[in-house]
């Protein structure tokens, strides 16, 4: 009967030895399997940034899978900026690498989107790659591109953004570009 019941223990403390090393083993990808669930059910307009904070400290750790979550196009827009909120914060080369990529989509909303999280990012070195979607037929990547350019104090920029404010056939173009003017001579 005691060796039953030995046996049984020393079941039970494997099994607990087992479950408790996958937990460890596994912890990073459980947090941000966790985190993305959080945003995807969250209407909470402080998710993301609740989000970003828990993965910030382990971001160099799931780096592989903050870039699958913002390569996944299709995935929830809170879900991408979160990602490439902590990727930049744990890699800022990489990140920028990571998001510069969708600049050369097909889809002009992932490269609309692409070009507002360079400017959430702060990824201010990056204005020559902008400046070609200022001619862009759609609107709404003008628009991007002048929020964009609004990191930039160059002299040229200023010029490009005054023509924007003045000559763009689209209100919310001319009304980013006035908007990323302001932010410039504030900086200034």
């Amino acid at each position: 009967m005691r060796s039953v019941l030995a046996s049984k223990s020393a079941l039970w403390i494997l099994s607990l030895v087992l479950v408790l090393s996958t937990v460890w083993t596994y912890r990073y990808a459980i947090v941000f399997y966790g985190c993305m669930a959080m945003l995807r059910h969250s209407s909470d307009g402080n998710a993301t940034l609740r989000v970003a904070d828990t993965l910030e400290p382990i971001g160099p750790r799931i780096k592989e899978l903050l870039r699958i979550s913002y390569d996944n196009t299709m995935d929830d827009p809170r879900v991408r900026i979160a990602a490439a909120s902590v990727l930049s914060k744990a890699d800022r080369g990489y990140a920028d690498r990571v998001v510069l990529r969708h600049l050369t989509s097909n889809n002009l909303g992932i490269v609309s989107r692409a070009i507002r999280d360079l400017w959430a990012m702060g990824a201010s070195g990056h204005v020559d790659a902008i400046l070609p979607f200022l001619k862009a037929q759609d609107p709404s990547l003008r628009e991007s591109a002048a929020l964009y350019l609004g990191l930039s104090a160059r002299d040229d920029v200023r010029g490009v953004l005054r023509d924007l404010e003045t000559s763009d056939p689209d209100e919310n173009v001319r009304q980013t570009a006035a908007r990323s003017l302001e932010r410039i001579n504030v900086k200034q």
